[in-house]
């Protein structure tokens, strides 16, 4: 992944300063506990001596390592993987929250810091002031809130005068006493002896005789209660002055014992001021400090959460600490010149991977200030947490420069009338207090917070170094070796990264069969444990398949250890052998069947109590072990098939198929060659002749003529089905496969025929996304498959103008894409392409619905001779809409959810359709004879049926893109029916009111400029006035029928400007 020149044969390689050469699978022993094999002293000192599997292990090991190397260094040439993704496996940190992590910037955190420590001295100053103020307290929050009850509140004396003469002309009693009292008496009477059972049935039987005699009356009373709400409305708004006027009273008095306070007012204001000002400088520096930390605190948390573990793909191949550094003694190692490279020189390979070197170094620095910050955290998260809590509290406290000039603003205003006086909160009176003792806070915590910000920048500053040294790599190569890229070795491995995972799995699988084979003692230790915690395991595990499983564990770990000593003897036998035989280790370790590890919940279950701690230790140490090796089994046959495929590349890269040149005279075979050459394509020519005689031997070769010599009308007969032909699961597959960024599925999608010219719901080709989105792969597909580059989409850009204007800045990690889509522009600008042609729709394809108002006997006999392709009801997937039209051949009708298929673009075909195909069946397939092209709604007649079903099927902008529809009703039963319609023409159904301070203003509809982009649908029933008149004509109100007229006219009035107006910032493409 990382290129440097340089590196010469006469060069030492550095190892790197953590190498470490023992690894961890191939011991023969378990940690001085216990251990297979032979032991052998040589001058006095113990020498660790490998199992023979693990031999094999470390020598494939060396090959993974290289080989995932080489996928790293290559994937950095060709951009092909995000570097951030390979730094997160090495660190072993989750995606997510390391992004988040480096996010954040601490390099101004400390310097503000120490500002901010600096001028809050000047708090301790003041605090004669803050008594003082503490003193007047009570009183400064009566001033406060009098002067902001007087701003807010107004006293309408003419409403009080209407409500005292509505009393005095009896008004009053004629709205609210709409019943008389005797019949409300009875009414309630009635509903209590209904609800209650313990009422006699004399009781109840005089009440309902009762109220059966004034039932007019109660029928009068209920009529007039109609509306209640709304013709006590005036009187319930005059009563609320009332309300007022009571709680001005109870400040009167309140304000009344503290009278003698006003004649220092000013004075105190002026305190309030003094205060201010002498602590300005504590709130200049920014209010983001204690945020910031608080992110660096949940993400660190989650990072270093014990339960989370890392998946590795990109750097499987490298699973211990240290295995970036072996890389390149594993080059120079015995084994690898012997058995691989055959004694060729591996100085053209190791320059190569030079850069891969650097990369190592820079990984090793990062791990070191990365442990650093583990364990800085763990010290201090306690501080760091109750630091940040401390900070977040004083940013909030909601002083700052601002309240100072209330502060002024009061007094200078106090002699005024109180309307005009600058409101002074509680939180700016009295948060000084709280500020003083969470300063003193931190100020203990401060170095401790220091250190830990200081790490932390020095681990994000060597993070994002790695990563932008592997970013430079690819245009650094490209220009260095002015394109020539087949020559470097690293680049003839054919799927690198695939080839790394599948070896880096299969070599997992095998170390720990190694690990197990170490761990053998504890394994049989394991099988003759006592009855005692044979019966514990059984009778008190809370896992009934731990239970299950130790009833016969004994031959399971039995069978277990037995596979694995045939596996290793197997080892013995191969392990000095080449690579291609040491390969079948992978194949053999296959037949290990292993179990899942119980011993993780056993050794759980025994740590509750001490009664067995030796057997409880030997079960942790088991508990590390992964013996599920059946499920792996994939993994290993995977690694042993990429073997094939190294011996090619190493055999090629060191040279080793290079066969000497025969210098024999060959005898004259030409005569005999031509006669070959001649029979053989006469053979081919009859083999394309009777091809041609098949069905899909015509219909290739049609296709073939069509692509050269086909007229555009041909095209265009076809293109009428692109809404049913490219259409898969719902959504046209080309516009779904550039949104997934998937070339292969482009490519099929292309190949199939489809409209490559087709829009999406946000008005943008498929090339118009590719480009935007920086993916050059997929813009050649399209261009060099007769995409056209001079669309304007809904913005009113070419494709080629959606590359960003300034993307080294904006999108520094695409430039190389950016830079190459520009070349394909220049490349393909004077070049015509044709396009695909696109498939035939079989008639075998049609989904026919018929509409309930044809002709039934009509309608009976054409479904059952036309069975496979007519339906009952319509769906998804329906393609014909067979209506009943008058003798003009005018579909009328009302019905939105009728009108729904005819906006989606379905044919629409007369009954009369039917009676000619039950006449002649090849008339299925002449329904352009029979179209509807008239609609007759609420009387008016429309001629825009056909111009729906020819934009959908070549998927032109859609018709309300850029508005937005919101329904202004209490009830509206067309609701599924009015977003289908909007949604399926790149509208979009609003769940909640629009307000037009969400949206841009100024934007407006691209094809309906002249309309305002946020549509409102009523019912009639409400005053939208407010919205009709508004003054950024933001808003365009209508019933249902206008919205159904506004279709069926499709007029349209396309905005022109070069530069739209987006509804919102940061829109989808």
């Amino acid at each position: 992944m990382f290129f440097v020149r340089g590196w010469t044969a006469t060069d030492e390689i550095d190892y790197g300063d953590d190498f470490e050469y023992d690894y961890e699978y191939g011991y023969g022993y378990d940690d001085g506990d216990d251990y297979t094999g032979r032991m052998k002293f040589v001058a006095g000192t113990k020498k660790k001596i490998y199992s023979d599997l693990g031999l094999i292990y470390n020598k494939l090991s060396i090959l993974t390592r290289i080989t995932s190397a080489i996928s790293l260094q290559s994937a950095a040439i060709t951009k092909s993987v995000k570097i951030r993704d390979v730094i997160r496996e090495l660190v072993k940190a989750p995606a997510k929250e390391l992004d988040e992590l480096i996010k954040i910037n601490p390099t101004g955190l400390v310097p503000i810091l120490e500002t901010s420590f600096k001028a809050s001295e000047e708090l301790k100053v003041i605090e004669a002031e803050i008594k003082k103020l503490d003193e007047d307290e009570d009183f400064l929050k009566l001033m406060s809130l009098s002067i902001d009850y007087v701003k807010r509140e107004e006293i309408d004396g003419d409403q009080v005068e209407l409500f005292f003469n509505s009393i005095y002309s009896k008004e009053f009693d004629k709205v609210v006493l709409t019943c008389d009292d005797s019949l409300v008496d009875l009414m309630t009477d009635f509903s209590t002896i209904i609800a209650k059972n313990s009422q006699t049935s004399l009781i109840k039987k005089d009440m309902i005789t009762r109220v059966g005699s004034s039932y007019l009356d109660i029928q009068k009373c209920l009529k007039q209660l109609e509306g209640y709400e709304s013709k006590t409305a005036g009187l319930t708004s005059q009563l609320k002055i009332f309300d007022k006027l009571i709680e001005a009273k109870g400040g009167v008095i309140l304000f009344n014992g503290l009278i003698h306070k006003t004649k220092t007012f000013e004075d105190t204001v002026d305190l309030v001021g003094t205060v201010f000002s002498k602590t300005k400088n504590f709130w200049k520096p920014a209010r983001w400090i204690g945020g910031q930390m608080s992110r660096i605190i949940e993400n660190l948390k989650t990072i270093l959460d014990p339960a989370h573990q890392t998946e590795l793909s990109l750097t499987l191949g490298f699973p211990n600490t240290g295995d970036l550094s072996r890389v390149s003694r594993d080059l120079k190692s015995n084994w690898f010149r012997e058995k691989v490279a055959q004694r060729h020189s591996v100085n053209e390979l190791g320059r190569e991977l030079k850069g891969f070197f650097v990369f190592g170094k820079k990984i090793r620095k990062l791990r070191v200030s990365w442990n650093t910050l583990r364990e800085k955290f763990k010290e201090v998260s306690g501080m760091v947490s109750k630091f940040s809590g401390l900070m977040k509290w004083v940013e909030e406290s909601g002083l700052g420069e601002n309240d100072l000039k209330i502060a002024q603003d009061t007094r200078d205003s106090y002699t005024k009338f109180w309307k005009d006086v600058p409101v002074i909160s509680d939180a700016e009176l009295t948060g000084f207090d709280g500020v003083l003792g969470s300063v003193s806070q931190l100020k203990e915590h401060f170095d401790g917070v220091k250190s830990f910000l200081e790490i932390f920048e020095k681990m994000r500053k060597e993070l994002l170094g790695a990563e932008q040294y592997v970013k430079d790599i690819g245009p650094k190569y490209e220009k260095e070796h002015s394109g020539k890229m087949d020559q470097n070795p690293i680049l003839k491995l054919e799927n690198p990264l695939e080839m790394a995972l599948s070896l880096g799995k299969g070599m997992k699988v095998l170390g720990d069969m190694v690990k197990a084979i170490r761990y053998k003692r504890r394994l049989r230790r394991a099988m003759n444990y006592s009855e005692g915690v044979t019966k514990k395991i059984i009778d008190f595990n809370e896992h009934a398949y731990v239970k299950e499983f130790w009833k016969s564990s004994r031959e399971s770990i039995g069978k277990l250890l037995e596979e694995l000593d045939a596996l290793n003897n197997f080892a013995a036998k191969i392990h000095d052998e080449s690579p291609m035989e040491m390969r079948k280790i992978l194949d053999q370790a296959a037949k290990v069947h292993g179990f899942s590890n119980v011993f993780r919940m056993i050794a759980e279950q025994l740590s509750h109590d001490n009664t067995y701690p030796r057997e409880t230790k030997n079960f942790e140490k088991l508990g590390e072990l992964e013996l599920d090796f059946s499920s792996h089994r994939g993994y290993l046959h995977a690694a042993s098939l990429s073997f094939d495929e190294l011996k090619n590349y190493f055999d090629e890269v060191f040279d080793l198929n290079h066969e000497r040149h025969s210098h024999e005279v060959e005898p004259n075979h030409l005569p005999a060659i031509i006669i070959c050459v001649a029979v053989f394509f006469l053979v081919i020519i009859a083999i394309f002749i009777a091809y041609g005689f098949t069905q899909n031997g015509r219909k290739m070769y049609v296709n073939i003529y069509l692509y050269y010599f086909g007229k555009p009308e041909v095209f265009e007969k076809r293109w009428r089905y692109s809404l049913f032909l490219d259409r898969q699961d719902g959504k046209n597959a080309l516009i779904d496969a550039a949104r997934e960024i998937n070339a292969t599925n482009v490519m099929i999608a292309v190949k199939k025929g489809a409209y490559i010219n087709v829009f999406n719901k946000f008005g943008n080709t498929a090339l118009h996304s590719a480009t935007k989105r920086g993916h050059p792969e997929i813009v050649e597909i399209l261009i060099r498959n007769g995409a056209d580059c001079t669309l304007l989409n809904s913005q009113n850009k070419t494709p080629v103008q959606m590359i960003p204007v300034n993307y080294p800045k904006l999108f520094p990690d695409k430039v190389e894409r950016y830079r190459r889509l520009e070349r394909i522009y220049i490349k393909y600008q004077k070049k015509k392409f044709r396009q695909r042609v696109p498939n035939e729709f079989p008639a075998t394809s049609y989904h026919i619905y018929i509409e309930e108002r044809t002709e039934d006997k009509l309608t009976d006999k054409f479904t059952e001779k036309f069975q496979s392709i007519t339906s009952d009801e319509a769906t998804l997937t329906t393609t014909h809409l067979i209506v009943h039209t008058d003798k003009d051949g005018i579909l009328e009708t009302d019905n939105l959810e009728l009108l729904v298929w005819v906006f989606s673009g379905v044919i629409v075909v007369k009954e009369s359709w039917m009676s000619a195909c039950l006449k002649d069946e090849k008339m299925i397939g002449n329904e352009w004879d029979f179209v509807v092209t008239k609609i007759r709604y609420k009387g008016i007649v429309y001629d825009t049926v056909p111009q729906w079903a020819k934009d959908a099927a070549k998927g032109v902008i859609p018709y309300l893109c850029g508005i937005y529809v919101a329904v202004v009703a209490d009830e509206y039963p067309n609701l599924l029916a009015l977003a289908s319609i909007v949604t399926s023409h790149g509208g979009v159904m609003c769940e909640k009111f629009p307000e037009k301070e969400t949206f841009n203003r100024g934007f407006r509809p691209y094809f309906h400029v002249h309309k305002g982009p946020l549509f409102l649908v009523h019912d009639g029933k409400r005053d939208l006035s407010v919205y009709k008149n508004d003054p950024d004509k933001m808003y365009t109100v209508l019933t249902e029928e206008e919205f159904v007229r506004f279709m069926l006219e499709r007029k349209i009035q396309r905005n022109k400007s070069p530069n739209p107006i987006p509804p919102m910032n940061d829109m989808e493409d």
